[in-house]
């Protein structure tokens, strides 16, 4: 069931109980202790953050007839999502195994929070560029950062052929996992080989983060199901 179907489908058993003048679906269930639906406003705290290159770095570096140029990408809006969480209520009376639920749709950011750049890679040279044994590091503040080869591995696997260029976008730290809120960020390619020539380049950036929030909703709304459904809905998130 995808998250269309499935918010459509909790919200025509709340429909359903609404048309039948009480708290019930048809004659089938009836309990007059349910709960209302309920529609809160809330807010969602989040960071975005600024970049500037520290002085005495040169965006576009160029060795061995080999330009590379490195350029921060913006931390993406968020995506609101909403996480199901379906609570079984106290029930007078069921058939066919369904009971009376309360279902909360809680929401949260769901968003790639990665710190990204953008590595344009420019070969005015008359050999092939193979970075696969290139080494590519991260330091937050000083301190080495843990960052899986996965995130620079279109780099790795880049082939750039004589006068000839490509853009790739490698991906850092979390900024969820940067404690600070300025600080730098360095990054640094190893061993960058042309010919029999090996290159090394290197940025340091400061960042800023900056404090956003986003406005949204928690829902809370009863709902008619059978365990098996409450289960199959239990944790799933959607859009509303």
């Amino acid at each position: 069931m995808n998250n269309a179907k499935l918010f459509k489908y909790t919200s025509s058993l709340l429909l359903a109980a609404s048309l039948s003048g009480c708290n019930t679906i048809g004659d089938t269930v009836s309990n007059p202790l349910r709960k209302e639906k309920s529609v809160e406003n809330v807010t969602l705290d989040y960071d975005l953050v600024k970049y500037t290159l520290v002085s005495g770095y040169k965006q576009t570096q160029k060795q061995n007839e080999v330009s590379l140029t490195l350029e921060p990408v913006s931390v993406e809006e968020p995506e609101v999502k909403h996480r199901i969480t379906a609570t079984q209520e106290a029930t007078f009376l069921t058939l066919n195994g369904q009971m009376n639920y309360s279902v909360l749709y809680e929401p949260f950011i769901q968003k790639d929070d990665r710190i990204k750049f953008t590595l344009k890679i420019a070969n005015n040279h008359d050999r092939v560029i193979r970075p696969s044994n290139s080494v590519v590091t991260f330091k937050v503040d000083n301190q080495s950062s843990s960052v899986s080869s996965e995130n620079y591995q279109d780099f790795i696997n880049s082939l750039i052929t004589p006068n000839s260029s490509k853009e790739i976008v490698i991906s850092g730290p979390r900024l969820s996992e940067i404690k600070g809120e300025t600080g730098t960020i360095a990054i640094d390619i190893y061993e960058l080989k042309v010919g029999e020539q090996y290159s090394n380049y290197s940025w340091v950036i400061d960042y800023k983060k900056i404090k956003s929030q986003v406005s949204t909703t928690r829902v809370v709304e009863p709902s008619y199901m059978t365990p098996q459904q409450a289960y199959s809905i239990n944790g799933k998130a959607i859009t509303i």
